[in-house]
């Protein structure tokens, strides 16, 4: 599994903040954490457990991650090293085949600095956008036909 640096990082730092705040109740009688079982982030359809409030990790994530899941399998088994030839003559990238001017026009809209070719960002882009209206699963035709609207 391809984790980049970055991402690296910030898990890191994650652990280190949930470890302290975990010191830090354990030394207040008066303090319980209390962690779901099911709190987790996915990387690279990958599920890695951290620490975050439900709130924070429902604005990470959004309501749309379990489809978007499907639409990366659905659009490319899931494959970010991809790039096809479509048929309006443009290419598509990645795992959700994004065209670049579509990537670059949300990326810009929500003031992303994001890699085409990162199949984590395209799908938080992907989320972006249908958080802000259902109706952009219309990039997808294809595939929103055969899984149903997200």
């Amino acid at each position: 599994m391809k984790i980049k640096t970055s991402k690296l990082l910030l898990l890191l730092v994650l652990t280190i903040v949930a470890a302290h705040l975990i010191l830090e109740r354990q030394n207040d009688e008066k303090k319980t954490l209390e962690i779901p079982n099911d709190f987790s982030v996915y990387i690279k359809s990958q599920s890695i457990p951290y620490f975050v409030k439900p709130e924070v990790r429902q604005d990470m994530l959004g309501n749309y991650y379990s489809w978007i899941d499907k639409l990366a399998f659905c659009e490319s088994s899931n494959n970010e090293d991809i790039i096809i030839f479509d048929t309006n003559k443009k290419y598509s990238y990645g795992c959700l085949q994004f065209q670049t001017t579509t990537f670059e026009l949300y990326s810009k809209r929500y003031g992303l600095n994001l890699d085409i070719m990162n199949c984590n960002d395209q799908k938080l882009l992907a989320n972006k956008m249908l958080m802000e209206n259902e109706n952009n699963c219309r990039h997808w035709k294809n595939c929103t036909r055969k899984l149903g609207r997200p």
